[in-house]
């Protein structure tokens, strides 16, 4: 069983602790369905079976290409590369971002704890849409990366496609 918690939150107000709140519980519920286990195992992106990882100019991966199995076994045990050494636990050390984000919802490095998010986007989002950002942002954490620049690709990286996934279960439109 994989667990949710904020173990820090910092610049929001009441109401936002709520929703964070909110937010952390749709996560927990979502990671721990056997469906959310089956559909990271059955993903695929068009033409190709598993996630999208990068390629530079010479073919060579930016990313590491991890398999389905590999993809899922990193997000159940809930390992950081920041240090969380509790298999299974989701730590996360969220911040609100006062300044707007513009096309940028928030932002989180592999090599450091917390997660940010933009205010003007927290303050558009409902609890689910938090939730989806929260797991685009803790896959940062476990390492996954895809394009900063827009393309047709970079949804079917770890992050994009895990964040998709929270959202889809929750309304049920998978």
């Amino acid at each position: 069983m994989i667990t949710v918690a904020a173990v820090e939150m910092k610049g929001f107000d009441q109401e936002g602790r709520m929703k964070v709140l909110a937010s952390l519980a749709i996560l927990e519920n979502i990671f721990n369905q056997e469906k959310f286990r089956q559909l990271i195992l059955d993903y695929s992106h068009p033409g190709n079976k598993g996630f999208y990882f990068r390629k530079n100019m010479w073919g060579k991966y930016i990313d590491t290409p991890y398999s389905n199995q590999q993809v899922l076994s990193m997000i159940t045990n809930a390992v950081e590369l920041s240090g969380n050494v509790q298999h299974g636990q989701v730590d996360l050390y969220l911040n609100l971002d006062p300044r707007k984000g513009g096309g940028t919802v928030g932002y989180g490095y592999p090599s450091q704890k917390d997660i940010y998010t933009y205010s003007d986007w927290f303050t558009s989002f409902n609890s689910l849409g938090y939730a989806s950002h929260i797991a685009h942002e803790w896959c940062h954490k476990l390492g996954f990366t895809h394009s900063h620049k827009k393309s047709e690709k970079r949804k079917y990286s770890v992050p994009y496609a895990i964040g998709y996934m929270v959202g889809d279960l929750y309304t049920g439109s998978l």
